[in-house]
């Protein structure tokens, strides 16, 4: 059986990537509407989502336990993806209304 910092962390990676594939998706669909000084903040976003990802890898290798830290990137990756949940289901409901 799998410990259970290898679980949490296993997650933590699910939710990652999972909300950098929505972040593109998002960031994508929304890019001409923004100007460049916020294009510039939102690949900034991402990077700084990429190279949290690339830290929690980092971190199993070395063998560091599931801390403090990772604990408030797992919640802080559930709220970005309920955060994108949600505005995916208003877009969906908006457009039905049209």
């Amino acid at each position: 059986m799998p410990e259970l910092d290898h679980v949490l962390r296993a997650v933590l990676t699910f939710e990652a990537m999972l909300a950098l594939l929505f972040a593109g998706h998002w960031v994508g669909s929304t890019w001409h509407e923004r100007t460049w000084p916020i294009r510039v903040i939102l690949i900034g976003i991402g990077l700084v989502m990429t190279y949290l990802l690339a830290g929690q890898f980092k971190a199993f290798n070395l063998g560091i336990p599931f801390d403090a830290f990772s604990w408030l990137g797992l919640i802080a990756y559930a709220v970005l993806l309920s955060g994108f949940t949600w505005q995916r289901h208003r877009e969906r409901r908006t457009r039905r209304g049209r």
